[in-house]
């Protein structure tokens, strides 16, 4: 019996678990595809050590032969039990694996959209290029009211759940109809459920789960057509279905217009004009659940997509199309996402490569592989390869389900044998993975490790810094936050973001981080000195802290704020205003005078400048002046509560007491109602 081929797959299976064993020693950011036992603890590499000794020589033994016979009983004879019994691991498994910290991909940008669609800020965002897996996740934040962190972690993983079961049912029948062999079929499905993509159904925050469900279904949809089980005109609606998920998909249309030809080959034009007009139905309903809003789904492309052969200056390029460290990153992609599917299909290429693509599924298979291939090849990544690993995991089912079909098809021995050591290595090598991601901080560390300039463009590392900062603020540990975007401005100075934030993080210590604040505008300014967002930012800025000293008695200090607003933006009439109110303070009519009247020329409707200098007149005894200038403010703010109360002053002082009555009367009712607002914002 020839067993060369069982040998080279343990020799591989060896290998790869050496690799993750190197990556414990070595967790870099040029080994993020195996280094995921380095963040974890000494006992955890223990016990992958000891299952990676018995998994290998249980499959080389035998020893899982009865297991084996057992359950592909069950698959094949009892799918109701079998089912049950995998949908129970399944959700004990995304409790157990369940995600705590979002930082892979846009997890916080995808938080911050729901939950400002949630309370009505802006439509549902997103839908440019996932129209149908954003729509999908929002339902969930819906059904639960809440797109908080961390409360809609629970939102993502009762979504997920539900599609983490189907994709479960899809898969079972996908290996039941391309397969015949019970074991086979058994051994298939494990490897296929138990892949590192699995993580995506475990509470993970993104779009991706939806589409990896859809891509499932696309190929149970070809696989039962081939067979002439269901309608070919399925096809294409489905397809359909899987790019509203995510335009992306459309990669795979070209292996959509083989099979067409061939259904056209075979029974005519029929099945694929039925199937047109199934995919106008879909996209007709696309378009009316967004009442025909084609802007909102159409693809917005600030930069290009695709690595460049040179250097470019646009921020999202960390390395060029032929550098080292592209290649370096595809082999982590790999090594993570599908080491033995790519082993398996270069070697049945290698040894039986016209047996092999002889069928119309395999050919199908190579068309669809072959443009994701191409498209990991030159793909620039926003947050860089590590952290944007989910984009491309929902169409490593493609590569995975053909390997298994390659492998299945072939003439190898001992096929059995090597299907074992396929399922259990792989699902050896995940349990790393998935360990790691429902962890907090050896699952920080990682992402740390991985912000690394050399396979992390600037705008990749700003976005890996806002992910890690909102964690922070929401865990309320606000010095960390601060801690991190004074590392990225001292990493990128010349990059404005960084200071923004930075002055932000400052903002939540309160008072005391306002000092703080001045010195981030500062330098700010130094890097950007002609920027008048800068300077609009910072004289508003300038305004508040002078309140808050104003508010601490402390005049000089809140002086020198106003003062410095007005040099940062002359135009704003509360610099002005706020200054005056500290002559007032001090006695100081004339001046106080002088700076309410610059208020009002610097903004004619701005009511307390009115309201405060007509306090100066009547304070002057002139009352009628003072009396003007109360109507001017009223005519701006008619529920200007203090101002119809002065303004009853100042005609309580003229005489005047029923023009009196009516303005306390006035500043009464509006005072109540003003309560009364203030209370219900309160509920």
């Amino acid at each position: 019996m020839d067993r060369r081929y069982l040998y080279i797959t343990l020799l591989f299976s060896i290998c790869l678990t050496g690799l993750h064993i190197v990556g414990y020693f070595f967790p870099t950011a040029l080994t993020w595809g195996f280094h995921f036992l380095g963040f974890l603890s000494p006992l955890y590499f223990i016990l992958f050590l000891s299952l990676a000794f018995i998994l290998i020589l249980y499959s080389l033994t035998g020893k899982f032969d009865h297991l084996l016979q057992w359950s592909s009983t069950i698959f094949s004879e009892k799918p109701a039990a079998f089912f049950s019994i995998v949908v129970i691991f399944f959700i004990i498994a995304t409790f157990v694996f369940q995600v705590k910290v979002p930082l892979l991909g846009d997890g916080f940008v995808i938080i911050n959209n729901l939950d400002n669609t949630l309370r009505g800020v802006h439509l549902l965002g997103g839908l440019y290029h996932e129209p149908l897996s954003m729509s999908y996740l929002y339902l969930f934040v819906q059904l639960l009211g809440v797109a908080k962190f961390p409360a809609v972690l629970d939102a993502f993983l009762l979504g997920e759940i539900f599609l983490g079961i189907g994709f479960i049912i899809i898969t079972y029948f996908i290996v039941r109809n391309l397969f015949d062999e019970p074991r086979i079929q058994m051994l298939s499905f494990t490897f296929l459920i138990g892949t590192p993509y699995m993580q995506l159904f475990f509470g993970y925050v993104e779009i991706y789960p939806v589409v990896l469900f859809f891509v499932a279904l696309f190929v149970l949809v070809l696989v039962l057509a081939s067979k002439e089980k269901i309608p070919f005109y399925l096809v294409l609606p489905v397809f359909s279905v899987l790019v509203y998920a995510h335009y992306l998909s459309l990669m795979f249309g070209i292996g959509v217009v083989y099979i067409c030809y061939l259904e056209y080959r075979n029974h005519g034009i029929k099945n694929i004009l039925i199937g047109l007009a199934f995919v106008l139905l879909v996209t007709l309903i696309v378009l009316i659940a967004i009442n025909f809003d084609f802007v909102r789904l159409i693809p917005r492309i600030p930069h290009a997509h695709y690595l460049s052969f040179w250097e470019t200056t646009d921020g999202y390029q960390a390395y060029t199309l032929f550098s080292g460290l592209h290649l370096i990153n595809l082999f982590n992609l790999f090594i993570q996402q599908c080491p033995l599917s790519v082993f398996f299909i270069v070697l049945i290429l290698l040894v039986e490569r016209r047996r092999a693509l002889t069928s119309t599924i395999s050919k199908f298979f190579i068309l669809c592989i072959l443009p994701f291939v191409g498209f990991l090849l030159v793909v620039k990544y926003d947050l860089g390869m590590p952290k944007d690993w989910d984009i491309s995991a929902p169409y490593f089912f493609i590569v995975n389900v053909f390997a298994v079909l390659l492998l299945a098809g072939s003439q190898i021995q001992e096929k059995v044998k090597i299907f074992i050591l396929l399922a259990s290595t792989t699902i050896l090598l995940s349990l790393p993975w998935f360990q790691l991601n429902s962890t907090v901080e050896p699952n920080i560390k990682r992402i740390k490790t991985i912000m690394d300039s050399r396979i992390m463009a600037i705008s990749g590392y700003y976005q890996a810094i806002f992910h890690l900062s909102m964690y922070y603020f929401h865990n309320r540990e606000i010095d960390k936050m601060i801690q991190e975007w004074k590392e990225y401005v001292n990493l990128y100075p010349n990059d404005g973001r960084g200071y923004e934030k930075l002055a932000k993080s400052f903002w939540e210590l309160g008072v005391t981080g306002y000092d703080k604040i001045d010195m981030t505008f500062e330098q700010w300014l130094k890097i950007d000195p002609e920027n008048i967002n800068i300077s609009k930012q910072y004289a508003n800025f300038c305004i508040i802290a002078g309140n808050a000293d104003m508010n601490l008695n402390n005049l000089c200090k809140a002086a020198k704020h106003f003062q410095k607003a007005i040099q940062l933006d002359s135009s704003l009439p509360g610099s002005y205003n706020n200054w005056g109110n500290i002559y007032i303070i001090k006695n100081e009519l004339d001046s106080a005078a002088m700076l309410f009247l610059k208020a009002i020329q610097m903004d004619s409707n701005y009511t307390r400048g009115y309201k405060n200098l007509a306090d100066i007149y009547l304070r002057k005894n002139n009352p009628r002046t003072a009396i003007t200038l109360y109507q001017q403010a009223i005519q701006h703010d008619s529920t200007y509560a203090n101002a119809h109360e002065k303004l009853g002053n100042a005609y309580e002082i003229i005489g005047d007491k029923m023009k009196a009555t009516e303005s306390y009367q006035r500043a009464a009712r509006f005072r109540k109602a003003n309560a009364r607002n203030i209370l219900n914002m309160k509920d």
